[in-house]
């Protein structure tokens, strides 16, 4: 018997260093996001929300990349289609077995970097929307197109937040069963 076709996992470790270099950006943004939320730029915290949505989407369709191609590493290797990236590592020829260690590590790093400063940012978010409505509710007068702007800057924030926060990279790097 030759060795085992190996273009799946070439095409697989393609699309994982595109997804790490992506989600460096997203840290980068997030990073962005709480400099100006420390610096009291309320103004432009919806700009930055707005850079790191174009961002995770770009990331939602690396995930669906991701995906399908670790579904026909998987195809070649012999192993079920939904086997996580380690499972992969398991069942593939050398030198694949490390190649997608280093990039299970490092997603794995990047993933807790970002929910980490992520939920950082959330508290800021937070405290600073409740500081701008606090202004807002202590004007005599209506409140300010900046005010209102910034309001709304506050929730695009957030939302975009609990975006960051979505699970899927570390759960696709797990696979259906913990790392042993």
């Amino acid at each position: 018997m030759g060795p085992l076709p190996t273009t799946g996992l070439s095409d697989l470790s393609q699309i994982l260093w595109r997804e790490r270099e992506t989600l460096e950006l997203v840290l980068f943004k997030l990073e962005e996001q709480r400099l100006l939320l420390v610096d009291g730029q309320d103004r432009w915290v919806g700009h930055a929300s707005r850079e790191l949505d174009t961002v995770l989407d770009r990331l939602g369709a690396m995930e669906l990349n991701r995906a399908l191609a670790s579904a026909a590493a998987a195809a070649e290797l012999g192993v079920r289609d939904d086997a996580g990236l380690r499972d992969l590592a398991a069942a593939a020829p050398a030198p694949w077995p490390s190649v997608i260690e280093r990039h299970v590590c490092a997603l794995v790093r990047l993933a807790q970097e970002i929910v980490a400063v992520a939920g950082a940012n959330r508290a800021l978010l937070s405290q600073g929307l409740a500081a701008v409505r606090t202004s807002m509710n202590g004007r005599a007068s209506r409140p300010s197109t900046r005010m209102l702007v910034d309001v709304a800057g506050y929730h695009a924030a957030l939302a975009t937040n609990e975006r960051v926060l979505q699970p899927s990279l570390v759960d696709a790097v797990r696979g259906p069963h913990p790392p042993s």
